[in-house]
């Protein structure tokens, strides 16, 4: 049983045939593996690791060493550092989580969740109304929390900027398309309540559907609440 990021680990032991014996059932409340936020390749986090390591001055020959420095470090220098691990910023990421290990996760899940590569279990997977909504306060342009945050277009836009960094700008156009100019809503909160669907909807909603989708398919009982 787990919530956001405790519900990737749930569903990553669903993924571990290690874990299978010591569970019957799994619950998972706004978080999935497939989110994707959640779960790296092992290529990616050794590239991420060796960023980390340029920025430390902890570049060796070899990991063992690598490891040696990096154990060496002031932990509030490691912490200010690590976020210059990717090549952009966001506010909703997670620059070092679970990775392709081999042992214990062998694939991604995607991957694993298309073949079928999981405990054959009942689940119960749930998210809410507003998931987006906890992220915003932490910088999108507009929001506080102690105010309304009634936000503008501009600010909208500058809010799909900061989140998804690496879409193009037609990308950019599509999702403001799809979330404000199809139907007819002269309310002030409407741009607040789309920038908190569009960030819900990418990071929850939608990857804890398609996991719930995907699990069923094979015949096992999967129960989604919203």
């Amino acid at each position: 049983f787990g919530e956001s990021a405790g519900a990737v680990s749930v569903s990553l032991h669903l993924f571990s045939p290690k874990s299978h014996p010591f569970f019957t059932r799994a619950i998972l409340q706004s978080g999935s593996s497939n989110a994707p936020w959640a779960v790296m390749s092992l290529n990616e986090a050794r590239n991420r690791t060796l960023t980390l390591a340029k920025f430390l001055g902890c570049l060796r020959e070899n990991e063992t060493e690598i490891i040696k420095c990096f154990r060496n470090k002031d932990p509030q220098e490691i912490l200010l550092n690590e976020v210059f691990v990717v090549p952009y910023e966001s506010l909703l990421s997670v620059n070092f989580g679970p990775v392709v290990d081999g042992d214990f996760l062998t694939d991604m899940p995607d991957t694993l969740l298309q073949l079928g590569q999981y405990k054959k279990t009942q689940i119960l997977v749930g998210v809410n109304k507003d998931e987006g909504t906890a992220f915003l306060v932490y910088g999108a342009p507009g929001f506080s929390k102690d105010n309304s945050s009634i936000i503008t277009r501009e600010e909208f836009q500058e809010g799909l900027k900061i989140f998804f960094p690496g879409v193009s700008d037609l990308g950019k156009e599509s999702i403001l398309f799809h979330y404000t100019e199809w139907f007819d809503d002269q309310r002030s909160e409407i741009y607040r309540e789309a920038l908190d669907d569009v960030v819900g909807d990418y990071n929850f909603i939608c990857p804890a559907l398609e996991f719930t989708r995907k699990f069923s398919e094979l015949g096992n009982d999967a129960f989604f609440y919203y």
